[in-house]
């Protein structure tokens, strides 16, 4: 079971009832929690711990608890859940700040007006599939405000053949102006940076025939990019995008749960880890979701780190892995520092100044 099981409010209020009952040391001790470290759920002037709270209240509704390695906390994990169920989330750190709900646009490729280097390209790919999430801007049509860093970007492959989604990520920036993409034109464009965590190759895009058939009412075409998606085709778009994505990275076969993860690899002008994506997403789902050297808990850049390297037989298990971020990974990988048992960092003692 995972945090998406947990589908009642009803559940979440019960929860939050036993931790005012409890009291919040009690209820955190009994279910064994931690304190809130990002997000407090909100609730008649009261905060609590988000986490804590999803967990618990997965255990009323299903009558099993989800334990604290067992999910992540933050607004890819609990907090999410919760926002999703319509309570109400602020940052532990700053409690004036106000959560938005993520947003959804699309944005458009063209490939007969804008040509993409096929270097730069597959370069950003490869990227991609080492487990990063690669940022690059955009433009966004004709749209000038509404977006806000954290909403949800989907690539159109658009023109005259091979129409459908083939890339998806995250806005970093708020729409700022560019020079125009067409070198031939002077003016300026919308833009915003986006941090992009797939991009396919059209041969492997999803089709937009498969996307109408999933949502007949669905647009044949949009006809300028930054429009926004209306929450519930977004939902159903984002669930028909990692079902596509999915399919691809397992080469359609899905092995059973519990099963090790089957190490594969795709060729384009090197070897590249195909496996590595379902193995970022296996310690993000059991792992707390930030670097486990520096903590840095932005999860759009966290990558998946072998402890045993994929080269020497390491697995890409919950065991042989931890979540770092791309600086951390690499000093791991160059050698700078090992994990000891209880994760922490223990760094050579001279390193070369570069």
């Amino acid at each position: 079971m995972t945090r998406k099981d947990l589908t009642d409010p009803m559940a979440v209020h019960q929860a939050l009832d036993l931790f005012d009952h409890m009291g919040r040391e009690d209820f955190l001790t009994k279910y064994d929690f931690g304190p809130a470290k990002s997000y407090w759920l909100l609730r008649d002037g009261r905060t609590y711990d988000s986490k804590a709270i999803a967990g618990v209240a997965h255990l009323i509704q299903t009558g099993v608890l989800l334990e604290r390695n067992q999910f992540t906390g933050g607004l890819s994990g609990a907090a999410k859940t919760l926002m999703d169920l319509g309570f109400e989330i602020m940052p532990r750190n700053n409690p004036s700040e106000s959560i938005r709900e993520t947003t959804a646009f699309e944005v458009l490729w063209n490939p007969d007006h804008y040509v993409w280097d096929e270097e730069d390209f597959q370069d950003i790919q490869h990227q991609i599939l080492a487990g990063a999430s690669v940022p690059f801007s955009w433009s966004i049509g004709t749209r000038k405000q509404g977006i806000v860093p954290g909403d949800r970007i989907y690539m159109f492959h658009v023109g005259s053949k091979n129409r459908g989604l083939i890339a998806s990520g995250h806005a970093t920036s708020e729409v700022f102006m560019l020079p125009h993409w067409d070198e031939d034109r002077r003016d300026e464009a919308p833009n915003v940076d986006v941090s992009w965590d797939v991009l396919l190759s059209p041969e492997d895009l999803m089709p937009w025939k498969a996307i109408q058939q999933n949502d007949p009412s669905f647009p044949k075409v949009f006809m300028s990019g930054g429009i926004r998606l209306e929450p519930a085709r977004a939902a159903a778009l984002e669930a028909l995008w990692q079902d596509h994505v999915e399919e691809l990275a397992l080469d359609a076969t899905k092995p059973h749960a519990g099963e090790p993860i089957e190490i594969g690899y795709k060729y384009y002008q090197a070897k590249h880890r195909s496996h590595q994506r379902r193995f970022r997403a296996l310690l993000l789902a059991h792992y707390d979701a930030k670097c486990v050297v520096c903590g840095l808990d932005n999860v759009a850049i966290l990558e998946a780190a072998h402890l045993i390297a994929d080269a020497d037989g390491g697995l890409p298990s919950v065991e042989n892995g931890r979540l770092m971020c791309p600086n951390h990974h690499k000093a791991f990988d160059t050698h700078f520092f090992h994990l000891d048992a209880d994760d922490k960092a223990i760094w050579r003692e001279e390193i070369e100044k570069f």
